[in-house]
């Protein structure tokens, strides 16, 4: 089961412990490790469709990608594959990753291409490959044995294991859904004892469905209990050993703090001293290391039995006596504890010969005991294998007839059978020389003659994926792959794209027909009456009544086929050792800090180093005798408490089991179906072409590690992120190279480099020519265009490949370091156009950028502190049944946590904002809701500032505050001031102002942020300590005081180079500026200086195509309208520069663009009064998204004006036509520019109320006389020229009334500056009429979120857990 985020983060230092060595799941054909799950993958139904689409049309789907598409296609042989292998010509090797490409296989490479020889297809061996056993009923039945002495059986009980969970490829095998229920208690032999928390209504009577019959799932983020609850059965052993009086197992008090130290505490039975004693048969040992209680039997298994009937007898005492706080949640009321064996990875032969069948038999029987088992889930391998004969030699027909008894000419049902009486006459061959079958009475197929020892060429096969699906469906039936019954997932394997594995959720059809004649054989009568309390499956039933009719006992679940060198090359790992991301460990790991994580790097580091991992695997595969054979596995499911009581033991199980199923193999519809999908391959192809074919990833693979070692072995170094992704994403590829599975293969990243692509449509993997430079690459340089690189659209910081590998390596704070720095980095080559334009300083630009990168990282540290501290009081609320009357109080806060979290300034002074921060923070039953005071008084920014700087010194390990406790952002601060400081050295920055750069540069980031508060520690007490450093989601400081006055002028950053350049850069600014065609942006100029372009010809920067987000499925009359604009602006016309103008302003209120929907304090109907009234409204926020980049909505804004006005664009032509608008309406009102804006801005004349209400042009809204449009323009510039200060704020005052002037002030944008004494005045009115109207449209409006698409940060978008 894939690692939650939260699992991650419960870890101190995010790191978490993943175990790849031992199994602890069932084999599988193409598992994910968790190093690459969970990124955002392809996924398997897509590659069966490709490949499905690929046989039937040929061709992949050309309107994929236009580019990808018209690559040309070219063909690779894999003769010409293996030849540069054996000859290591690396440069011819990395040369065929500059090109789409396709691997046919040769002729040679195959086993008896033309058919001319003798080939045989045989059964080389069967397997038990998994087992599961589950009581029906509470107790530890599933582990009991059918015997009552075995000196060599051992059963342990480990308390310890508490973390382990339950494979999700076994999910399906239980009744119930596994979500938080199951605990790892202790093994069985080679048996892993699990006890699961089964729901009882899984285990009443007259249960009649029990395949997840329970859809209720535990609020768990996995199959392992919860702490508390695996604490409880921790308690409940304790007890039950306490009551047995086990020497040195103690248990003072059954019921303590549900805490590990609470429980440690009250018994020993976690960490008991080391003691060996022996009471009876049974030796008890407490080993202090491992911490785990060995229950081994020595000579009976009566103790065992003895401590499962006490765990019978003492559960449900223990649980009436156990207190409410136990039981509130009704985990030890509604479940019943019943154990479970699992077994898996033995590979344990089964019928390999006539002389160890009474053996496995005698060994089933004694194995378990089948009395109290529900249920018997099993997963049965056979081997196929393909031989070239040379010479047979016949099998008697006395020794034919002697095993097989009576012999037919064909199976049961088929029109002419009959059977064979003299076989020794009856002939051997066909006309074509080819053996005639004959078959058992039963209708397997019986062979009559074999090669003799040496006689034969074995080898390989993988399965043709083209052809897998139709194993599924009947051969009569017509295939199609979207609607057959079994879905059937395809792995393509070493690049071949049609060759490779299978997995599906079911048996293939030709062996399903077979299952009803093994049920035939099995009774569906259900066991008497059960002696028990009525908590077994099926309680004390009448013996003719059977609940299970129509289920059939023995069912098929799912299988999979695989060459067996997988299990070669992983015998007894989870992964090929080219799963996990090694090389990706060992070079993002050279920033590791902390003792862990450093010790965790220098060991991947010392790993590659003796041998990467493309090497191991050629060790494993190199020699002989490869296990090459094609493994067929099939899982099923045995009803075990349908069968009549004296069926219930193992050697029913074998005999009319497990040796039917293996004998299936033979039938000849099984032998047909399977022989047409298996393509034969000679001897030792399968090893060799897994290496032969990935032999240009593992040349890139080796060539970046020889050029990063020398860096990796000195101190203090850091590679390139870009470097470190392409390396990964080669890892990947190298992943699916072995395992066909599309999940490691990151869509976001990996498409857009080709590499994924090609691996999908064509099976071989390319690098597209934009992001790598192949004519480097030949010559052994990495050159990587970084330019190209993707960026995520919500947050604008640079897709990775690497972020798993990194956090389950070394922790979520180390790759949020690594991001932040990537971010960074990436910035300083292509810093984005529309980030702190009104920065003239590029390298401070940098720096306020890369502030924002950090700053957000400690944002949503505040918002997990406030978000898991408020969540967790109210879950403790709701389950406090004195609390249920304050349910509706309780979910508004919820309400407002939500609201909060999602919005777009969590640390502002915005109304909305802070109200929903005091509604979630505060109890709810206060009677005055407010944040508390630290009692520092209200701060500057500085003060903020100059906190985050000091805790980021170089050898300051201490957190302090503002950094909060377990958040990421400390090391992510670090690496940025780390990285501003050399940028600032890089630009020459005198050293004794790169302190006050810095500052500065967080000062401006925070203020585009609108951080005007943060989480503080509690006040000191009086009495003596150190001062606290917990951080309080309660108590919150302010930091808006106004700042002091500066102390050093911003020219003092510059060298004299620099202030050179400056000047030059001026001059040519001010020629520029001084031509009417000349380039000028809206931006940089705003209204505070719109009089300097008054003379301007041309529209600004910021009006071109690029600003415009036009969706395809679009009228062409949209893109039309704004190539007009471009064609056909004409700033002479008024309406045109009135238009300009009040887009400028417009995009000034970003993000507060919009108008209250509630107008009920409207009670005037004159056209003056309303207009009086529009002019009043406050502008608000409402999260709308892409409501923060100004840039399209200057250009937007425009065109929109100007469709109204100009009857020759595109729109006024269909509003002269009353044709339909609703596409343009639409696409503008949902970035808040309406016909109510228009309006606003003193633009439009509103007749009626319909304005407020989605009004049409012409009816509700009318347009201006030219007259006054001129006389408003004349206004406007004469404004503009009478005050270069204030003219600005006289203009939009004059345009739009004093509210819109005054919240372009508030704003802090700069776009225009206030008289004093408006300032003084307005402010106020404007602030109370905007709470007016914010109370009257926060209570009813829907409020979306979104993330800023023009935000940069380095976390992704916040998950705060659900309200339960």
């Amino acid at each position: 089961m894939p690692l939650t985020q939260s699992q991650i983060a419960d870890v101190p230092g995010g790191a978490f412990n993943v175990d790849e060595d031992e199994i602890d799941a069932p084999f599988a054909v193409a598992p994910i490790p968790a190093q690459y799950d969970g990124d955002g993958g392809h996924t398997q139904e897509n590659v069966g469709k490709i490949i499905a689409r690929c046989r039937q049309e040929g061709v992949p789907p050309v309107d994929y990608l236009q580019q990808f598409n018209s690559a040309p296609l070219r063909k690779t042989k894999l003769s010409s594959m293996k030849r540069l292998f054996d000859m290591k010509n690396s440069r011819d090797a990395l040369r065929l990753l500059s090109d789409r490409r396709f691997i046919t296989i040769d002729d040679n490479f195959k086993l008896n291409p033309t058919g001319e020889l003798d080939m045989l297809m045989h059964m080389s061996g069967h397997f038990l490959d998994y087992v599961m056993y589950m009581g029906n009923r509470r107790g530890l039945d599933a582990a009991l044995p059918n015997i009552n002495v075995n000196h060599t059986m051992e059963f342990r009980l480990n308390l310890n294991m508490t973390h382990r969970l339950w494979p999700t490829s076994n999910t399906g095998d239980l009744p119930f859904i596994p979500t938080g229920r199951m605990m790892c208690i202790g093994s069985r032999m080679q048996e892993n004892i699990w006890l699961a928390m089964v729901p009882k209504t899984i285990l009443e009577r007259n249960c009649t469905e029990r395949v997840h019959l329970n859809s209720d799932t535990l609020d768990a983020p996995t199959s392992a209990m919860t702490r508390e609850h695996s604490l409880m059965i921790t308690m409940f052993f304790a007890h039950i050993l306490h009551s047995m009086q086990f020497q040195d197992v103690h248990c003072i008090e059954k019921y303590p703090e549900l805490t590990t130290h609470g429980v440690k505490h009250s018994t020993n039975i976690l960490n008991a001293s080391c003691t060996v004693a022996q009471m009876d048969a049974c030796l008890i040992c407490m080993g202090y290391a491992n911490m785990q209680l060995a229950l081994m039997l020595s000579s009976s298994c009566a103790m065992f039995r003895m401590l499962h009937i006490a765990f019978r007898n003492l559960w449900k005492n223990w649980v009436r006596q156990a207190p409410e706080l136990w039981k509130r949640d009704q985990f030890l009321l509604d479940n019943y504890p019943v154990a479970l064996t699992m077994r898996y990875g033995q590979n344990q032969d089964l019928r390999r010969s006539s002389n160890s069948t009474q053996v496995e038999r005698e060994n089933w029987n004694k194995d378990h005991d089948y009395e109290h088992v529900m249920l018997f889930s099993f997963s049965l391998a056979s081997h196929i294998n393909f031989s070239v004969v040379h010479e047979w030699a016949n099998v008697p027909p006395e020794v034919i007839l002697a095993r097989e008894g009576n012999v037919f000419t064909a199976p049961p049902g088929h029109h002419g059978r009959q059977e064979i009486e003299d076989l020794e006459n009856y002939d051997l061959l066909d006309e074509d020389g080819k053996e005639i079958p004959i078959y058992t009475a039963e209708g397997y197929m019986v062979l009559r003659r074999a090669p003799p020892n040496n006689r034969s060429t074995s080898g390989g096969a993988f399965l043709d994926l083209t052809k897998a699906p139709t194993l599924f469906v009947p051969e009569d039936a017509e295939e199609d792959f979207n609607i057959r019954a079994v879905p059937c997932y395809l792995y393509p394997l070493a690049f071949t794209k049609t060759l490779g594995n299978m997995q599906a959720d079911g048996l293939i059809h030709s062996f399903q027909q077979q299952l009803p004649l093994i049920n035939r054989n099995l009774s569906t009568h259900l066991a008497g009456h059960d002696e028990d309390d009525n908590d077994s499956l099926f309680g004390d039933m009448n013996d003719n009544h059977n609940p299970m009719d129509g289920q059939p006992i023995l069912q098929g679940l799912r299988c999979q086929a695989y060459n067996s060198l997988s299990h070669r090359v992983r015998e007894r790992i989870k992964f090929h050792s080219v799963q996990l991301g090694r090389i990706t460990a060992a070079v993002s790991g050279c920033t590791a800090t902390g003792v862990s994580a450093v010790s965790k790097w220098e060991r991947c580091l010392q790993e590659c180093e003796f041998m990467l991992p493309h090497e191991q695997f050629h060790v494993k595969v190199t020699g002989g005798s490869q296990p090459q054979s094609m493994r067929f596995e099939n899982t099923y499911r045995l009803e075990v408490s349908a069968m009549m009581p004296e069926d219930k033991n193992g050697s029913v199980v074998y005999d009319r089991v497990i040796t039917p199923l293996l004998r299936t193999w033979m039938h000849p519809d099984v032998q047909r179906s399977v022989r047409q999908v298996l393509v034969p391959l000679a001897a030792d192809v399968v090893p060799g072409i897994f290496e032969w074919t990935t032999y240009p990833i593992t040349c890139f693979l080796q060539l970046s590690w020889d050029n990063l070692l020398p860096q990796l072995q000195q101190p203090d170094v850091s590679i390139d992120p870009h470097v470190i992704e392409i390396i990964s994403v080669f890892e990947r590829v190298l992943n699916y190279a072995h395992t066909g599975a599309a999940r490691v293969l990151i869509r976001a990243l990996m498409d857009r480099t080709w590499t994924s692509l090609g691996l999908m449509f064509d099976g071989f993997p390319c690098v597209w020519g934009r992001f790598l430079n192949h004519d480097e690459l030949v010559r052994n340089n990495i050159r990587i265009y970084s330019k190209q690189w993707p960026l995520d659209t919500s947050t604008q910081r640079p897709i990775t490949s690497s972020r798993r590998v990194q956090e389950l390596t070394y922790g979520c704070k180390h790759y949020e370091s690594y991001i932040a720095r990537f971010t960074i980095l990436h910035a300083m080559k292509n810093l984005p156009q529309h980030v702190y334009v009104d920065v003239g300083d590029p390298c401070k630009r940098l720096a306020c950028f890369a502030a924002e990168v950090g700053l957000r990282v400690y944002i949503e540290d505040v918002k997990h502190l406030v978000s898991e501290a408020v969540s967790k009081e109210l879950r403790d609320l709701f389950l406090d049944e004195d609390d249920q009357i304050n349910a509706e109080l309780i979910r508004n806060r919820d309400l407002a946590l939500q609201r909060w979290c999602d919005s777009m300034n969590p640390l502002s002074y915005t109304e909305s904002t802070l109200m929903d921060l005091i509604r979630a923070v505060s109890d709810h039953r206060d009677e005055d809701p407010h944040l508390r005071d630290p009692q520092l008084g209200t701060q500057t920014l500085s003060f903020f500032v100059g906190k985050i700087i000091t805790v980021c010194k170089q050898g300051n390990t201490r957190r302090q505050p503002p950094f909060i406790q377990d958040g990421k952002a400390l090391p992510v601060l670090k690496m940025t001031i780390a990285e501003i400081r050399q940028a600032a050295l890089t630009a020459r920055v005198p050293a004794d102002s790169i302190s006050s750069f810095t500052s500065h540069a967080f000062i401006l980031a925070c203020k585009k942020l609108k951080i005007n508060h943060i989480p503080w520690v509690h006040p000191r007490d009086r009495g003596a300590g150190a001062p606290s450093t917990y951080i309080s989601h309660k108590v919150w400081l302010s930091v808006g005081a106004a700042e002091p006055p500066p102390v050093a002028d911003a020219v003092g950053y510059r060298t004299p180079e620099e202030t050179s350049r400056a000047l030059v850069r001026k001059s040519s600014q001010r020629l520029i500026a001084g031509d009417p065609s000349g380039a000028w942006s809206a931006l940089q100029v705003k209204l505070l200086h719109f009089h300097t372009v008054l003379h301007k010809a041309v529209l600004p920067l910021e009006c071109s195509m690029a600003n415009v987000n036009i969706p395809k499925t679009s009228p062409d009359y949209i893109s039309s309208m704004y190539h007009w604009v471009l064609q056909n602006f004409d700033m002479t016309k008024p309406i045109h520069f009135l238009a300009l103008f009040a887009s400028t302003a417009f995009s000034g209120l970003l993000p507060a663009i919009h108008s209250p929907s509630d107008h009920s304090l409207l009670n005037r109907h004159s056209e003056d009064s309303r207009m009086q009234y529009i002019r009043s409204l406050p502008w608000i926020e409402k999260n709308r998204k892409g409501s923060t980049d100004p840039s399209p909505f200057i250009f937007m804004f425009t065109a929109y004006i100007l469709g109204f006005y100009e009857t020759s664009s595109p729109v006024g032509e269909r509003i002269r036509k009353a044709e339909c608008l609703r596409k343009w309406l639409d696409k503008n009102s949902a970035k808040g520019m309406t016909l109510l804006s228009l309006c606003r801005f003193g633009l439009a004349s509103p007749r009626n109320n319909g304005v407020f209400h989605a009004g049409q042009w012409g009816k509700d809204v009318i347009a201006l006389l030219d007259s006054t449009l001129a006389g408003k323009r004349d206004a406007v510039v004469e404004y503009l020229r009478s005050s270069p200060e204030y003219g600005a704020f006289d203009a939009i005052q004059y345009l739009a009334g004093s509210t819109t002037a005054m919240a372009l002030v508030e704003n802090g944008s700069g776009y225009v500056k206030a008289r004093p004494m408006a300032q003084a005045s307005g402010s106020s009115s404007n602030s109370a009429s905007a709470k007016r109207m914010v109370n009257i449209f926060t209570e009813d409006d829907d409020i979306s979120t979104s993330a800023d698409a023009t935000a940069v940060t380095c976390t992704g978008p916040y998950k705060r857990p659900r309200l339960s």
